[in-house]
């Protein structure tokens, strides 16, 4: 066999090697995926709840998620407040109610 020539156990090696490296890469990207729908529907869940008005549910369900969940979640409440009042501004800018903390 002559230089850069391979047999074909050697050429299936390879293949099964290639193989293995794309549905590493494939499992990869399902997983992110999965990961960033949880994530999407966790922060949907938290919103509804708020929305609602379910304290009791919605401290329930905040307890349940991880550090790193909390802040997307945190993030998320503080750009919605900071839009929500602008919106309120610029619907009627001279009477802007903010809601107290026992609301």
């Amino acid at each position: 066999m002559g230089p850069g020539q391979h047999s074909e156990i050697e050429d299936g090696k390879v293949n099964d090697v290639e193989r293995s490296t794309s549905v590493d890469q494939a499992l990869a990207d399902v997983l992110t995926a999965i990961d960033t729908a949880s994530r999407t529907l966790a922060l949907q869940r938290v919103a509804g709840l708020a929305c609602g008005g379910d304290r009791q549910r919605l401290a329930a369900c905040l307890g349940t998620m991880t550090p790193d969940q909390l802040t997307e979640v945190a993030a998320a409440a503080r750009l919605l407040s900071a839009e929500a009042e602008q919106a309120l501004a610029r619907q009627d800018p001279v009477t802007i109610v903010r809601p107290t903390p026992n609301d």
